[in-house]
């Protein structure tokens, strides 16, 4: 079963075995597709207008960096990224690391500029960079993880953790929706 939530950036699979003996195993895996990612959820976008404006406009703030970005390949931290630093959508047709906040019009763009070197432009009120360096100072602490162990309580209440137990996250009870009234 598909994982989903606002954002259709980075798809979480919800894997689960049952055990010869009864005993239950279920555990989140980043994945790159999703088949109806955010089914049931409001959806967040990056539309046309708020993609020219990143891609044009001057960061509000920018820094040269050597501190790399997340590679596309980290697909354990972008799916945390999803649920924990939440409202964020990656332009995926973008050159270089483009991450839109639509709910708040900040955005990120990074962009290489040399050996090692990387040119970080952001503008609105949240700091993305900041927020993705903290989150991946936390994912790499929590032994970088590709996979999550999923947790379900009594109530019904799922979260997301990391085998250490480091880096954890509730997920979002969804209601059946109607399909025909589906947003």
């Amino acid at each position: 079963m598909h994982i989903t939530s606002a954002s259709p950036s980075w798809p979480g699979l919800a894997v689960v075995e049952r055990a010869s003996d009864g005993r239950i195993a279920a555990e989140l895996r980043a994945v790159e597709f999703a088949h109806r990612a955010g089914h049931g959820m409001k959806r967040i976008w990056l539309n046309e207008e708020f993609r020219r404006r990143i891609a044009s406009e001057p960061g509000a703030w920018t820094q040269r960096s050597m501190v790399a970005p997340p590679v596309d390949a980290d697909r354990g931290l972008w799916l945390a990224a999803d649920h924990l630093l939440g409202g964020l959508v990656r332009d995926f047709g973008a050159e270089h690391l483009v991450i839109g906040a639509p709910g708040c019009g900040s955005w990120l763009r990074v962009e290489p500029v040399g050996h090692r070197r990387w040119n970080v432009a952001i503008r609105g009120p949240r700091d993305i960079w900041k927020e993705l360096r903290d989150l991946t100072a936390r994912w790499q602490a929590a032994g970088s993880p590709g996979r999550y162990r999923l947790h379900v309580d009594a109530n019904g209440g799922q979260r997301a953790a990391s085998a250490c137990g480091r880096l954890t996250w509730p997920l979002p009870i969804l209601r059946p929706v109607d399909e025909g009234t589906a947003t």
